[in-house]
């Protein structure tokens, strides 16, 4: 299966929360918008990569004069409902995102990079696109959570993606996952690309605990990065 026809099989990877997509409230990555939206910088654009339905791009779009969501799959049928966002379909390992160096004060990129192929172009897109003095929010599962760290000592590949079971062709392998980050190695990865980590937000029960060992602890690693001002 090519990923193209993966992620445009929206029947069955929306299936999940699609009768929920038209409710008044409903917000994906609530509480990691929450957390992190006071760290992220306001002002002319806003840049939601892999937006999905485009829930959390509204939710952000009146902190922006513009904002821009962008999804691999079309997902028109939700996109309509955001009239103050302006979507686009765009595969970012095929083309780089068609926007000009310095262009958004914020950029999301949420449960994406462990999905493409080049990791390292798709951060150092982040960093071309965002303006000086302007901030980055990116999350992906946590490979180091202790519970992923125990699958492996007992020969299982971490389940990291939302489908928790076994493995199965309609799924993808561990939901098309094709690479797995710990919180040392994301930041490193961001400082590569120019990059300065500002920021961890703790999400979920026990946020106190997972505080003090958020690399086995936390099942995301939810950062917020900025690029220096020259």
């Amino acid at each position: 299966m090519k990923p193209f026809d993966y992620y445009s099989d929206l029947d069955n990877r929306t299936s999940s929360w699609s009768a929920y997509a038209s409710d008044d409230g409903y917000l994906p990555f609530r509480e990691v918008l929450m957390a992190a939206s006071p760290l992220l910088k306001p002002g002319k654009r806003l840049l939601d990569i892999g937006c999905q339905g485009g829930h959390q791009t509204a939710y952000l779009a009146k902190r922006h004069e513009e904002s821009y969501g962008l999804d691999i799959a079309d997902y028109s049928n939700m996109w309509c409902r955001h009239g103050q966002v302006r979507f686009l379909v765009h595969d970012v390992d095929a083309a780089p995102i068609p926007f000009p160096d310095g262009s958004f004060s914020t950029i999301l990129c949420l449960n994406v990079l462990e999905h493409v192929f080049d990791v390292f172009g798709l951060v150092k897109q982040l960093a071309r696109l965002v303006e000086p003095g302007g901030t980055v929010l990116i999350m992906v599962p946590n490979a180091g959570q202790i519970k992923h760290v125990l699958s492996l000592a007992r020969g299982r590949v971490p389940r990291t993606g939302a489908n928790t079971k076994r493995f199965s062709e309609a799924q993808g392998w561990d939901g098309q996952h094709l690479h797995y980050f710990t919180v040392q190695e994301l930041s490193w990865l961001l400082t590569y690309a120019g990059l300065r980590v500002e920021h961890q937000c703790i999400t979920g029960r026990l946020r106190p605990l997972k505080a003090v060992l958020p690399g086995l602890l936390c099942g995301d690693i939810v950062l917020v990065a900025t690029k220096p001002q020259r």
